[in-house]
């Protein structure tokens, strides 16, 4: 364990039988509303937090359901998100956040609460979420469009005839610009170890 510890790595939890409500919103006001939503609809969840006012709530399901994304915009073209992260998806729970440079936080901490006491979810109470949240946020303006992950259908391509030649994956590599964000460079890094 106590190697473990000395690599400094972030601890993720998977989010298939633990969906996180992900309110990817800078706008203190409207990320404690929709917060506050939440915990009304769905039931009390521990909070945890990397870049305020950003937080993600925890619960628990036996029922694993897949992501579901919920983008909307104000009149200045401002765009947010609240993610159900699910089925094939996991969270930081304890670490270092790549922005702030500063520990993620938690409440209550996670020493503090068992899964067993989270509140149980299911799919027909994250509809009923979402469908109030879409009807909070239309009366403030905003406009929102959900999308559904279906998650399982990766099983079914055959995955080894998807690998390229290490050597054209190089070339590949070498031509792109080293002046992407952090962001691109993990969707690059995906692509390159997907493509071995």
């Amino acid at each position: 364990m106590e190697f473990w510890v000395s690599w400094n790595s972030n601890i993720g939890l998977r989010s298939s039988r633990f969906p996180g409500i992900d309110i990817d919103v800078l706008d203190e006001v409207l990320a404690g509303e929709i917060e506050n939503l939440a915990l009304r609809i769905l039931g009390d969840a521990p909070r945890r937090v990397g870049l305020p006012p950003k937080r993600l709530l925890i619960y628990t399901t036996e029922s694993p359901f897949p992501k579901r994304t919920l983008k909307f915009e104000n009149d200045a073209k401002q765009e947010f998100l609240v993610e159900v992260l699910a089925e094939g998806q996991q969270y930081v729970v304890s670490g270092i956040h790549p922005t702030t440079g500063k520990p993620y936080t938690c409440e209550p901490g996670l020493d503090t609460f068992i899964s067993d006491e989270l509140s149980l979810i299911d799919e027909k109470q994250l509809e009923g979420f979402l469908d109030e949240l879409r009807s909070f946020l239309s009366k403030k303006n905003y406009r929102s469009r959900i999308s559904i992950s279906s998650g399982g259908e990766r099983d079914l391509i055959d995955q080894e005839s998807l690998k390229g030649d290490p050597e054209m994956v190089a070339e590949a590599v070498a031509l792109i610009p080293n002046d992407t964000t952090y962001d691109e460079w993990v969707r690059i890094g995906h692509a390159i170890k997907a493509a071995l």
